[in-house]
């Protein structure tokens, strides 16, 4: 129950306009939403939802507010018609995160952006136009990875 109806519309009409300054760069050590996957039930065509549970398969919260993230991007981008690659405007990505997940969820999921999805390269931030973008550095870092593999196991040292 709100006891200040008019007070709190007034608040969230404010608040529509504002953008609050993120860090980019986080260098807090991050301690959850470990990466674990069972190469067995691996396939070849998944669905998102089963990539971000192998990405965040400790934090069931974190899974779920990556997951609201990425998605709530790509469907914005989508009906703005900002689709090759899809991005939307850093205020866009407060008003989704605020209305999406709530104030109360609102640091949940800035630490899932800036700790866990843009350093594992889904999602690229644009310093300088202000942007948040879907990206394939991810993939591409999991290509990596699997052709430095791929080396090694055919070094002989």
């Amino acid at each position: 129950m709100n006891l200040f109806p008019r007070a709190y519309e007034r608040f969230l009409s404010q608040i529509d306009n504002i953008v609050m300054p993120r860090r980019s760069k986080d260098t807090r050590v991050r301690n959850r939403g470990y990466f674990y996957f069972d190469n067995r039930n691996l396939k070849k065509s998944q669905s998102f939802d089963d990539i971000i549970s192998m990405l965040f398969s400790g934090v069931p919260a974190y899974r779920e507010v990556a997951s609201f993230i990425v998605n709530s991007l790509r469907y914005k981008a989508a009906e703005e018609k900002r689709v090759n690659p899809y991005w939307i405007t850093a205020s866009e990505m407060s008003k989704i995160i605020l209305q999406g997940l709530g104030p109360s969820r609102k640091p949940m999921a800035y630490k899932v952006l800036y700790e866990f999805l843009i350093p594992y390269g889904i999602i690229r931030k644009d310093e300088s136009e202000n942007r948040y973008y879907l990206a394939r550095d991810f993939s591409l870092a999991l290509r990596k990875i699997a052709e430095s593999y791929d080396k090694w196991l055919a070094s002989n040292t």
